[in-house]
């Protein structure tokens, strides 16, 4: 007989309590036990626990940035570039220590360059800057300076100095013309507009009926009249234009024979000039490091353009290419043999950059590209091919400054698997 659960002494009231179990459980005690059951289950089926693989991250573009260093041969040097500028191929990045200028160079390099193409009147018109600082280029831009006065004179002494004074007192008259028709043109233009808003407030009257058909007429008429006045004087303007370019080109065919009778002074002054280009690039080529492609400047280091520097034999800046799908940014895994078989391609990926720590920069996100293929390491270490969703860009938001050398940690979701079916793998696992 079982024993009784109220304390000894009770009352039979109490016994008979305290012994009976209450009716409910009885009734509702297996409906709970079934429905909690159920609950655990839909639970266990509902919830979903990822199962990943861990890999180490190098970030990286389809296209590779170039590197630029400094070569040991050259001590000292200045940059032309900072952070975040675009250049094209062949811009300057840096140069040597030297005596010249190198923006005076370069301006003297782009004002000359389209000379060589130039007729002599065309030449002649060209300002050669005297105040410039060349160093071992200053002799070769004298001989220049010298050889092109001497040119200009020469054509000077040989024009038609009457016939191009003549041409000079009609080029002005013909000028003088112009501005006076071009006064009047906007004064008539301004008075064409009154008129055209005027007939335009006439029609509105009209269909008030506050305004006569034959007073709506004087105003159409106005400004029919002064809209000839316009043509006239437009008509008259380029006249005067043509009759301006008729002269010049007079004046340069009376310029251009002193050059004719002169040529062998213009084959002088472009011989003089091809030894200075020629002497521009040489000097170029020694002192100045240019890029070999189009891209985004990517500084190492805090140098300020235009200060002269000690060379550290360490890598000054990169480049990294734009305009191409270099602008695409990957990351190649490197992952253990052992579950790369679970590889898929679109997987999800997150990569923690090292430096900037997840629990306050967040992941960056990305998806497999393609299968793990051997990298040829022998202990079968293999790797992934990763694509991120944006450009650097973490979880919370962050712009992560690129470099070549980013690396990071990885985490691959290779399943996202109910925790059902792992509790029942795990049980099958313990028989």
């Amino acid at each position: 007989m079982a024993e009784s659960a109220a304390p000894a002494g009770a009352s039979d009231e109490v016994k008979n309590l305290l012994d009976t179990p209450p009716p409910w459980i009885i009734r509702r005690g297996a409906t709970t036990a079934v429905v909690a059951f159920s609950l655990l289950v839909l639970a266990a089926w509902m919830v979903r626990i990822p199962e990943s693989i861990e890999a180490s991250a190098t970030l990286q573009t389809e296209y590779a940035p170039v590197r630029f260093r400094v070569p040991q041969s050259c001590p000292q040097f200045a940059v032309f570039v900072k952070d975040g500028d675009t250049v094209n191929a062949g811009s300057w990045l840096a140069v040597r220590k030297t005596s010249a200028n190198p923006l005076h160079i370069l301006k003297l390099r782009n004002l000359l360059s389209p000379l060589q193409t130039l007729s002599g009147v065309e030449i002649e018109q060209i300002f050669l800057p005297d105040k410039l600082r060349l160093g071992p280029l200053d002799e070769v831009y004298q001989i220049f300076r010298q050889t092109h006065a001497a040119f200009i004179k020469t054509l000077n002494a040989g024009s038609n100095t009457d016939a191009a004074t003549s041409l000079d007192a009609q080029m002005t008259l013909v000028k003088s013309s112009i501005r006076t028709f071009e006064d009047k043109l906007r004064r008539e233009q301004r008075v064409l507009e009154q008129r055209r808003n005027s007939v335009r407030e006439g029609q509105t009257l009209i269909r008030r009926k506050e305004l006569t058909y034959e007073a709506y007429a004087l105003r159409l008429k106005a400004m029919k009249s002064t809209e000839g006045e316009v043509r006239d004087i437009e008509l008259d303007v380029q006249r005067e234009r043509r009759e301006l370019e008729r002269l010049e080109r007079w004046k340069v065919a009376i310029r251009q024979q002193a050059v004719d009778r002169n040529y062998q002074g213009l084959l002088d002054l472009r011989r003089e000039l091809r030894d200075l280009l020629d002497a521009i690039q040489t000097w170029e080529n020694e002192h100045i490091f240019s890029s070999p492609i189009a891209g985004r400047v990517n500084m190492k280091s805090a140098l300020v353009p235009g200060k002269l520097y000690r060379n550290n034999f360490q890598d000054v800046l990169g480049i990294h290419p734009f305009g191409q799908p270099g602008d695409r940014f990957t990351a190649l895994l490197y992952l253990e043999g052992s579950r790369a078989g679970k590889v898929m391609p679109g997987q999800s990926v997150f990569i923690q950059v090292e430096g900037y720590p997840v629990t306050e920069f967040g992941f960056l996100r990305g998806k497999v590209q393609d299968r793990p293929y051997y990298s040829g390491d022998p202990e079968r270490q293999l790797t992934v091919d990763v694509l991120l969703d944006e450009e650097l860009t973490t979880t919370t938001g962050y712009q992560i400054p690129y470099d070549f050398a980013l690396r990071g940690e990885a985490e691959i979701i290779i399943e996202n698997d109910r925790f059902l079916h792992q509790l029942l793998r795990g049980f099958a696992g313990l028989f």
